[in-house]
């Protein structure tokens, strides 16, 4: 990562770098990337599917209630089954930490980083938005947009760690109005999410240990 000092020839040359080794990563494996092309551009799958089937297990706005409840409107016999495809769930404890992470001055671009690689992942996922459209127009033979999930939680993890490790920090120096700031997004996202939850009735308990992990999360 380049050094907030560094001069625009060296990071120039960085970025030049970067673009050598791909453009000979390319070359090297041309024998078989382009062979593979071919013979994918004639599978029957290349022609496209549907945008109905496509769509499958892509997100509504309920879905965003597995943020903390990942066990909401799953109705399977094996629950664990379909998380990894179907929510991006990093955990009660991480999840309210990630605005922490954008008030560390030293990591702050990481985060920014990781943030949009989050938001674009979500918004890509989410049918209700256009972008999967686009998304099926480009590549019509993919489907189940809940494939893209793990980057954002991946994402989520590490913004909720890096928050975690700068909730300690405030909470140490007993900055308690960067700590009700920090706070306040993640606690009325577990408000909304919670009376939703409650208000609608599910067969299945919402989120494991239903309710003391949360109670004891909070």
């Amino acid at each position: 990562w380049p050094e907030s000092d560094s001069h625009l020839q060296s990071r120039t040359r960085t970025l030049g770098q970067l673009v050598v080794v791909g453009l000979l990563s390319l070359g090297v494996s041309a024998f078989q990337l382009f062979p593979t092309a071919r013979l994918v551009a004639q599978a029957a799958r290349f022609a496209g599917i549907p945008y109905e089937d496509a769509i499958e297990g892509g997100w509504y706005a309920r879905n965003f209630l597995s943020f903390f409840f990942p066990f909401y409107g799953i109705t399977s016999n094996a629950p664990h089954r379909e998380l990894a495809e179907a929510v991006s769930y990093v955990g009660w404890i991480l999840t309210p930490m990630i605005p922490f992470a954008f008030f560390d001055s030293a990591r702050r671009r990481i985060a920014v980083f990781l943030g949009l690689v989050a938001c674009i992942a979500l918004a890509i996922v989410s049918v209700d938005l256009p972008f999967y459209r686009l998304h099926h127009a480009i590549f019509p033979g993919f489907r189940f947009p809940g494939r893209i999930l793990f980057l954002a939680t991946l994402s989520l993890a590490v913004l909720g760690g890096i928050g975690l490790e700068r909730f300690a920090a405030l909470a140490s120096a007993k900055r308690w109005r960067e700590l009700i700031l920090g706070f306040a997004p993640g606690i009325a996202a577990m408000v909304v999410a919670a009376l939703v939850v409650l208000l609608t009735t599910s067969q299945r308990p919402p989120t494991p240990a239903w309710p003391w992990l949360p109670v004891a999360a909070l």
